[in-house]
C-alpha cells in the first residue's frame, strides 16, 4: 500500500477517515458480521455516484453513528492498493463522542501507538500519514 498527496480522484473505490477524538486518540473499527479480525480506519466502499466526501460521511454514520459535516473533513491524500484508490480524510472531534453502532466494534488507540502499528507494516506510510496529520493537529 502506498500513499500520495494528490487531488481528489474522479474514480475511486472507497474512502477512509483518520478520526481523532477530543482526547487525541485515533478511532478504529472492526466489522463484526464479516468475522474480520482486522481493525480499520472508519470508511469503506463507494456507492453509486457518491463523491469521496459523501462516502466518508456515510461510512462514519454507518460504522460509528457519527454525523459529519463536509466542511469538517480535510483531504490528506490517496491510499493505493495496486490499482485501487482510497481517498483519505482527516477529522478531529472537539467534543466527547460516544460510538455505539450495531455490527461494529470500536477501539481507541493513542495516536503514537497507532503510528507504531502502521510502521511495523509500512514505515513509509506511517511517516507520510503521521506528518500530514501532525500538521493539522
Amino acid at each position: 500500500m502506498s500513499f500520495k498527496k494528490e487531488s481528489l480522484p474522479q474514480e475511486f473505490t472507497g474512502a477512509h477517515v483518520v478520526l481523532i477524538d477530543a482526547n487525541g486518540n485515533i478511532i478504529l473499527v472492526k466489522e463484526l458480521k464479516t468475522n474480520d479480525q482486522y481493525l480499520n480506519l472508519p470508511g469503506g466502499g463507494r456507492k453509486s455516484l457518491e463523491s469521496a466526501q459523501e462516502t466518508a460521511i456515510r461510512e462514519c454514520r454507518e460504522e460509528l453513528g457519527l454525523e459529519v459535516n463536509t466542511n469538517s473533513l480535510t483531504f490528506l491524500g490517496n491510499m493505493f492498493l495496486g490499482q485501487i484508490i482510497f481517498p483519505l480524510f482527516f477529522l478531529k472531534l472537539h467534543q466527547k463522542a460516544t460510538f455505539d453502532q450495531e455490527g461494529f466494534e470500536v477501539q481507541i488507540y493513542e495516536w503514537q501507538t497507532f503510528l507504531g502499528m502502521v510502521a511495523s507494516i509500512n514505515p513509509e506510510l506511517a511517516l507520510e500519514i503521521g506528518n500530514k496529520v501532525n500538521k493539522l493537529w
